[in-house]
């Protein structure tokens, strides 16, 4: 009952899109992964993986999820002038179903709800970074390069280090929340502590961010 990314998924949370117009917050997803929706819960047949050999005796069941995100940006030559201006930022907070599982006995309502936390807390931090990387919208900066592919190359390293540095604090943080949270509610055993859980991430999700979850300090988001 961990949130859990494999390697493969962290491995290209940060994607690029060098366009102009991308695509809409759901096309950050695989073709086979879920992106979180208010009106779209999970149920236990979006749990598909095979359930590891030798995984923990607390782990009845696993969400993988991650929080992807891009970007687009405009690139205006006017002579020895070169300047690029950031006009996009997409994210999304998705569920992987090939690397999620469940253990066929403990398919129930409980353990389903505590893995839907899980699922919406990875939203939350998703929020998180949404609330970060927003000033960083139309901001501009200088290409370098003397060509169209070395200004490019210029350009995407500028805007993915300061959006990257962005994200390894936000999934630092995630991770330590995902971790209490399991702590916390036993891995859902613990039904008093899962139901304060269920109602602070349900308040985060409403508006009230970080804290609802009522931390004292922010790891990271100083």
């Amino acid at each position: 009952m961990r949130n859990k990314p494999n390697a493969a998924t962290l491995a290209i949370a940060a994607s690029v899109i060098l366009a102009t117009a991308p695509a809409g917050p759901g096309a950050l997803a695989a073709t086979d992964e879920i992106s979180w929706n208010a009106q779209r819960r999970l149920s236990w047949d979006d749990f598909r993986g095979p359930v590891p050999r030798g995984r923990a005796s607390a782990d009845a069941a696993m969400t993988a999820a991650s929080l992807r995100w891009s970007y687009a940006y405009t690139i205006e030559r006017s002579g020895d002038v070169c300047v690029y201006e950031i006009t996009k930022i997409e994210t999304a907070a998705t569920f992987d179903p090939a690397a999620s599982w469940v253990e066929p006995d403990h398919r129930t309502a409980d353990v389903l709800a505590h893995e839907q936390g899980h699922f919406d807390l990875t939203e939350v931090h998703k929020l998180m970074f949404d609330e970060r990387s927003r000033g960083l919208l139309g901001t501009s900066g200088p290409c370098r390069g003397r060509n169209t592919r070395a200004i490019a190359k210029s350009v995407e390293r500028d805007i993915a280090g300061t959006l990257g540095k962005i994200y390894d604090e936000i999934w630092s943080n995630h991770e330590r929340v995902q971790a209490d949270y399991d702590a916390e509610t036993e891995h859902s055993m613990n039904s008093a502590a899962q139901k304060n859980w269920l109602e602070k991430i349900a308040a985060a999700l409403r508006g009230q961010g970080w804290d609802a979850l009522g931390f004292d300090d922010t790891p990271g988001l100083d």
